[in-house]
């Protein structure tokens, strides 16, 4: 009997396969498109083929699904096609699978499912098969249903489509909506920025009438010769005017900037749309410095100043309190870059205040930071700051020279010659182009500049007694502290990527650390390790501290970070602020304890309950250099120190257990110490049962292991009886194999003498049943039931042959009638063959060749069939060498060949009696035709 393939599915091909009656299509289409089955089949019931998973595209229109599919079998070395046909009606699902092969085996899918959404679904299956000439279902099978491409008249895509208006309803509302929220966000705004600018009026109204009320009028301080000198009038009108608005700092908004922080609502009020933003201040730091300060009320208020008085030297005094602690004459030295740390402070007080007013006018979180120039460009700049006294003066007069040319004389150059930035911003600011946001009044900015003062003046009061610490530290022992001294400007160290390369200085003690390599471990302690980030490249040491230096002001770029002695980092500090070597020290210091705690650590020592990591390395060194796994152990062990270590050792010596006199001999003591105390035993008698329990282990593993073994080669175990005992029987008794050990089992013989004794028997019954295995369980089935019976062996055997005799000559009788009322509905037989050289092969390589193909029509009684190829088989059983079709007494056949190779041959027999009633044979499209 030829086996029945598996059906394969692959690549489509075009193949002329007629569609099978498909189901009732969906109404209007609602499931038309491209889905995809994915589906899985149990194990083949008939020939234990396994279970698999497939997937296939079908196409559905109308409601009418169909797909056809065509594979390569190479490993039974044919062609495999199955064609796919069913549909939708309704919500209900119905498939069939045609499938055949090339060698004429054929199958058979049928499917039924439902549709439980517009593009999902599940169906269930059963693959139907020729098993003895009967169709068998031998495989179950389960799949899903997804719509993947749906048509636009489809459930799926009606749906999608509606889905779609109704997210696009949805973004218009909520587009709508925004609109009116933001809307009636800037309408507040504007409310809000009406009422807070007529309050600012009424205040500044309030305040110009008291002012006036005052008439307050600036002191002079005299001169030797009777006249007031420039520093005292200046001093005297700073006093003065320390609260006066009109020396106030405003910041202007840049409204006219499209993408500036600051932009204009609908009502005429500010919006701050940027938490960043960037201030001009061109008079805070405008050049060149000798420049008069144009400030009509401050010049009539002294009547004249000094060249040497500029522009940032006189608003850096407004900023300091009091105004008397200004250098002497007020000189600003560019040059002096001890001036920088003060300048800078300044800046970022004045930052700080605008940040501070901002936040109040426009909300907590409304500002992260804010940025004074002059590294702003008039590209990024959002907003100006200038004295309120140019927005009260006529700006014209400030910008261009005095009428009186006695006066023009007299006056130093315009405002427009010497900052024409500034002059241009002050003609924006004429012509409305910023809009006012607050005020840093003078009091406030003393105010954050006194504070800041006194942070840095601890700070470097505590700097101070960082390096008096370091002078004064021991240069070796307990007393020792050491730090680091980082190279280079802030800019260079980030060209460097902050990589380190230390430099240090030899030490002249034998003290620790033992090597100069583990200075550079002072990078790793808490403090200097956050001041200097970054891995150590190799150390670099010199002989003495002058050397180093010497090579430090060469900048030779070797070292961007030198670690050291206290002692000796003072006085290299020292040095490079006389000489001005640019550097940074660092304000952490770490003691001798804390270098030793880190090398340690470096060494993988760890500290453990109250025990330093350095303690641990100690340890470690006065019990023979353990490594840090076994002091982790010995410290959960409880020996944490020398003298518990020592009276350990005397424990092991006294216990005579055969250990080994070092640590680690003493770690295996001690654990089996403390599990033998905890279940009250002796280390001995610990070290007994675990022998034991070894010896027991390995066994239990050796008979595994025979087990597995006999079990690879068939055997089994039953009843306590281990694979491996049924295999050393076999072996025992001749080699016996697992299905002759298991019948004898079953008889009640499972050992070599129970086999001996059996097979004494056998020899003594003078049976010729011979002497193996099988015979002598023939011999005990026999000797069993005749013993039931109370009859002889050989009697038993005699009535079985005599019962089998009959039992064949009545199923040879049942076979004639059978084939007797057979031959009465279909006298005839028809016997098809394709061959080519007495080779016979199936009946489909006839009917096929390339792209032409052939059928067979029979008319068989009442019975009329035009088989195709894929269900020729179907005709009737094939015997081995032919296709054998049962033929009733009247009958018509017709077929065709297609092959050039292969001979279609038809032979026509009477059943009765076997004759020939007509033999064709037909080459390449010869036709065969008889009838009766």
């Amino acid at each position: 009997m030829t086996k029945r393939p598996l059906p394969l599915l692959a690549a489509f091909v075009a193949l002329p396969l007629a569609l099978a009656p498909a189901a009732a299509p969906a109404a209007e289409g609602d499931h038309d498109g491209r889905w995809r089955l994915e589906y899985a089949c149990t194990q083949n019931s008939a020939n234990g083929a396994a279970a698999f998973r497939a997937r296939i595209e079908l196409q559905v229109q109308g409601g009418v699904l169909s797909a056809r599919t065509a594979s390569r079998n190479n490993r039974l070395n044919r062609d495999d096609v199955e064609q796919w046909s069913g549909g939708f009606s309704g919500a209900s699902i119905s498939m069939r699978t045609a499938g055949s092969a090339s060698d004429g085996a054929s199958w058979e899918y049928e499917w039924s499912g439902t549709a439980s959404a517009p593009a999902e679904g599940s169906v269930t299956g059963a693959l139907f098969a020729s098993v003895r000439g009967a169709r068998t279902q031998v495989r179950g099978c389960e799949g899903t249903l997804v719509l993947v491409a749906p048509a636009p008249s489809s459930l799926a895509a009606r749906a999608a489509s509606r889905q779609q208006e109704a997210n696009a309803a949805a973004a218009r509302q909520k587009e709508a909506e925004d609109a009116a929220a933001r809307q009636r966000a800037v309408d507040e705004a504007a409310a809000r920025q009406r009422e807070a600018d007529a309050a600012a009026a009424r205040q500044k109204e309030a305040e110009d009438a008291a002012r006036a009320a005052r008439g307050t009028t600036p002191a002079r301080s005299p001169s030797p010769d009777g006249r007031a000198s420039p520093q005292a009038t200046l001093e005297a009108f700073l006093e003065a005017h320390a609260g006066h608005r009109g020396l106030d700092l405003v910041l202007l908004a840049d409204v006219g900037q499209p993408r500036g922080a600051f932009q204009r609502a609908v009502g005429g009020g500010l919006v701050l749309v940027q938490k960043t933003f960037c201030v001009e201040a061109p008079l805070l730091y405008a050049e060149p410095e000798r420049a008069p300060i144009p400030l009509r009320a401050l010049g009539e208020a002294v009547g004249g100043l000094p060249e040497v008085v500029g522009t940032r030297t006189a608003y850096g005094a407004l900023a300091r309190a009091p105004a008397r602690l200004v250098a002497s004459g007020f000189r600003d030295d560019a040059g002096d870059r001890r001036l920088a740390p003060e300048w800078a402070l300044r800046f970022s007080s004045i930052a700080s205040t605008i940040a501070a007013a901002t936040r109040e006018k426009f909300g907590a979180g409304a500002v992260e930071s804010v940025t004074i120039g002059p590294n702003c460009s008039q590209s990024v700049a959002s907003a100006q700051l200038v004295p309120r006294v140019f927005l009260q003066s006529d700006i014209e007069e400030l910008l261009a020279p005095a009428a009186d040319p006695q006066r023009r004389a007299a006056r130093a150059p315009t405002l427009r010659q010497r900052f024409p930035q500034v002059a241009d911003q002050l003609a924006r600011i004429a012509r409305g182009e910023f809009a006012e946001v607050a005020s840093i009044d003078v009091a406030s900015m003393r105010a954050v500049v006194a504070r800041r003062s006194e942070a840095e003046d601890q700070k470097r009061q505590k700097q101070d007694d960082f390096l008096d610490e370091l002078a004064n530290s021991a240069p070796a022992g307990a007393g020792a502290r050491f730090g680091a001294i980082v190279l280079g400007t802030d800019a260079s160290r980030a060209a460097t990527n902050h990589a380190l390369r230390p430099c240090a200085v030899k030490p002249a003690n034998d003290e620790f650390p033992e090597d100069v390599a583990d200075l550079a471990l002072v990078l790793r302690g808490d403090g200097i390790r956050d001041a200097v980030p970054g891995r150590a490249e190799p150390l670099r040491a010199f002989a003495s501290i002058d050397e180093l230096f010497v090579h430090l002001k060469r900048g030779d770029r070797w070292c961007s970070v030198v670690v050291g002695n206290g002692r000796a980092l003072a006085a290299l500090h020292g040095a490079m602020e006389r000489d001005r070597v640019a550097h940074t020290m660092v304000w952490h210091a770490i003691t001798l304890a804390q270098l030793g705690e880190i090398k340690a650590g470096t060494l993988g020592y760890r500290a453990m309950e109250g025990r330093t990591a350095l303690q641990a390395w100690i340890f470690a060194g006065q019990v023979g250099n353990a490594t840090p796994q076994v002091i982790q152990v010995l410290a959960e062990l409880g020996i944490m120190a020398k003298p518990g270590y020592d009276e350990a050792m005397a424990r092991l010596a006294a216990a005579r257990g055969g250990d080994a006199a070092d640590v680690q001999g003493l770690v295996g003591f001690l654990q089996d110490e403390r599990a033998a105390q905890a279940r009250g035993l002796t280390v001995g008698q610990l070290r007994a049962e675990r022998r034991e329990e070894a010896r027991r282990a390995e066994a239990a593993a050796e008979a595994a292991r025979a087990n597995r073994e006999a079990e690879a080669q068939g055997f089994r175990a039953v009843e306590g009886r281990g694979a491996a005992e049924a295999m050393a029987f076999a072996r025992e008794i001749g080699g016996a194999t697992p299905r002759q050990v298991e019948a004898l089992r079953m008889l009640g013989v499972e050992t070599k003498a129970g086999h001996d004794e059996a097979m004494a028997r056998l020899k003594a019954s003078g049976l010729r049943d011979g002497e193996d295995a099988d015979a002598l369980v023939g011999f005990l089935r026999d000797e069993r039931e005749a013993r039931q019976r109370g009859i002889s062996i050989a009697r038993l055997r005699t009535e079985r042959e005599a019962a089998e005799r009959r039992a064949a000559a009545e199923a040879e009788a049942a076979r004639r009638e059978q084939e007797k009322r057979r031959a009465v509905e279909f006298p005839f037989v028809a016997e098809f063959t394709c061959s080519v050289a007495q080779q016979r092969t199936s009946l489909q390589a006839c009917l096929y060749s390339g792209s032409i193909q052939t059928e067979v029509e029979i008319r068989n009684g009442g019975d009329h069939r035009v088989f195709k190829i894929h269900d020729v088989a179907q005709m009737g059983a094939w015997n081995g060498s032919a296709l054998v079709v049962d033929l009733r007494r009247s009958f018509e056949i017709k077929a065709q060949n297609a092959d050039e190779t292969f001979v279609l041959g038809l032979v026509v027999r009477d059943r009765a009696s076997g004759a020939v009633r007509y033999q064709r044979e037909a080459g390449r499209f010869g036709a065969l035709r008889v009838g009766n």
